[in-house]
């Protein structure tokens, strides 16, 4: 079983930006829906030869499409950067694990040069009680990513409302999209929290050089500590009247 019994794969889970952001003129529906298929469509194909979930691949960019991928959405002046939003391409650690299984005939030297490879490249493949392992974040740093997400969120719903409808949408499909608006921060607050007491742990083995253990530098859990009270300020909390009213 590549998928533990009783569970299905749900990398098509993330938010979706053209209900997310419908109305922005950086938004280009088609191309991004292409791209979020693109990606979907090599991630259930990975799991087809035999590849497992890689959920802190971005922590290395782009770096497998066996992560669980949320959509890169960077704040650029007074609207968004979506020029990357979704991988255009596999992963390293999606080419070196292919490699490592399907070469033929490859000796024990040979596949753990391999692995040494990868290792020195910085792929990673953490425990998954490693902070790292995050589903629906971006970037080599969760704490950053909750704050980039928080502030794509402020701008959402600055500008959420019926103008972002097209003419003759129903005004009640603003009840889908708030949650997506409203929660768009929630897997950032999910990675960041692991920080707080987070231990790095890594699969080593004896004489491969990688540290077993090592605990989240003490300043990086206080970032996100304090990120994630600031979560929970009522400012952050509240809805606008305006929105109530749409």
């Amino acid at each position: 079983n590549l998928i533990p019994p009783g569970k299905a794969c749900t990398a098509a889970d993330a938010p979706d930006l053209s209900l997310l952001l419908a109305g922005d003129p950086s938004l280009d529906e088609e191309a991004l829906v292409l791209q979020r298929l693109a990606y979907l469509s090599a991630h259930e194909v990975g799991h087809t030869l035999g590849l497992m979930h890689n959920w802190a691949a971005t922590t290395f960019g782009w770096g497998s499409v066996m992560d669980y991928l949320a959509p890169n959405v960077q704040l650029k002046g007074n609207g968004f950067d979506l020029s990357d939003a979704y991988p255009k391409d596999v992963g390293p650690y999606d080419r070196l694990m292919i490699r490592w299984g399907y070469t033929p005939n490859a000796d024990k030297a040979s596949l753990d040069a391999m692995v040494r490879e990868g290792c020195a490249a910085g792929n990673v493949y953490p425990r998954d009680s490693d902070p790292r392992w995050a589903e629906y974040d971006w970037g080599k740093d969760p704490v950053a990513w909750l704050r980039t997400t928080q502030e794509v969120r402020r701008v959402v719903l600055d500008r959420f409302g019926p103008q972002q409808l097209k003419a003759g949408e129903p005004v009640y499909g603003l009840q889908q999209r708030l949650n997506l608006a409203y929660l768009y921060h929630r897997f950032g607050i999910q990675a960041a929290q692991q920080y707080v007491g987070g231990q790095y742990q890594t699969n080593a083995l004896a004489g491969d050089g990688q540290l077993p253990v090592r605990w989240v530098p003490g300043a990086r859990q206080k970032e996100a500590l304090d990120l994630l009270v600031a979560a929970l300020s009522p400012e952050n909390l509240d809805l606008p009247d305006r929105v109530l009213a749409a």
